[in-house]
């Protein structure tokens, strides 16, 4: 089948019950001489926190173990991006599932690559738009078998 990953979503192919595993990356390219916060800065500074954010805030997800998760460390914290971001830049290493690395290390630049993966079903990704769906790795697990989108 062709077509983008939201194409191909929404042409009815998958029941909307079935499961979804989603992997959200990033990388971003920063200077770290004299940063000793670049991995932090990084992870504001990228669109990887704005990407989980377009799936754990849609309204289908409220009880996505990983929203419950994020408005549990945000205690009495409003839940919305920017407390996200900051959530994300000073607790990274304590948030379950998410992948920090350094690559291409040279003597004042780095690249950190950010991934998480969640499990959601095909119904809640109808809800997300095109460019946030064609951003992601998306494998749906059906009856039939696996497919990578």
């Amino acid at each position: 089948m062709k077509g983008t990953e939201y194409e191909i979503l929404h042409a009815g192919v998958f029941s909307p019950n079935d499961l979804c595993e989603v992997t959200v990356s990033e990388s971003h390219n920063c200077l770290h001489f004299n940063n000793e916060n670049y991995v932090e800065d990084s992870i504001f500074k990228s669109s990887f926190v704005d990407k989980v954010w377009s799936i754990i805030s849609l309204p289908v997800c409220e009880n996505h173990p990983m929203t419950l998760k994020f408005k549990e460390m945000l205690g009495d914290k409003q839940f919305g991006l920017a407390y996200m971001k900051t959530l994300c830049r000073e607790n990274y290493k304590s948030i379950p599932g998410i992948r920090v690395t350094e690559f291409n290390k040279g003597h004042k630049r780095v690249n950190i690559s950010m991934e998480i993966s969640l499990w959601v079903t095909v119904g809640q990704l109808m809800f997300l738009s095109a460019q946030d769906v064609n951003s992601l790795s998306i494998e749906v697990h059906s009856p039939v078998g696996k497919m990578q989108l």
